[in-house]
């Protein structure tokens, strides 16, 4: 096989590139462009007949990588609610769980402050009278508490 191009430097270094005689592509321009046969100028654009129209509402679509997780908070309410639960990621239907809160406190100070001491304890065990925690039936997370007096 014989090598093409000049032979090498005598010390075995390759040679430079001015020695090498340039560029291995031609020194001529690139054809030029001629447009398919049967349209004047070439490229004939699609009219915007072709695509659906768009509403336009004000609103312009943005992907992002994760998605944006809303919970509203103040609409917790004293009744089960179907919500989308961010932590399983199911829609499920919250699952109560009572605790005292204020008004409980309230009802059972004011009934010991009336002389009622023995019934004191009673607010404890009314549900009605008690916050309400909202919990997912899946995964057990506290999505939200409804207080009844704030």
């Amino acid at each position: 096989m014989s090598a093409t191009g000049p032979p090498p430097a005598p010390n075995g270094e390759p040679p430079s590139y001015q020695e090498s005689g340039g560029s291995p592509y031609p020194d001529e321009p690139p054809p030029k462009y001629e447009p398919p046969k049967g349209t004047a100028s070439g490229y004939q654009y699609p009219t915007s007949a072709n695509y659906p129209v768009q509403p336009d509402n004000g609103y312009q679509a943005v992907v992002t990588g994760a998605p944006i997780i809303v919970i509203p908070t103040n609409r917790w309410g004293p009744d089960r609610q179907t919500v989308y639960c961010p932590f399983c990621n199911a829609h499920i239907t919250t699952y109560l769980d009572y605790e005292s809160g204020a008004l409980t406190w309230l009802t059972s100070g004011l009934l010991c402050l009336f002389g009622c001491w023995p019934c004191c304890p009673i607010p404890f065990c009314i549900p009605d009278l008690q916050d309400v925690k909202h919990r997912c039936n899946l995964c057990g997370t506290t999505l939200g508490i409804y207080r009844r007096l704030s």
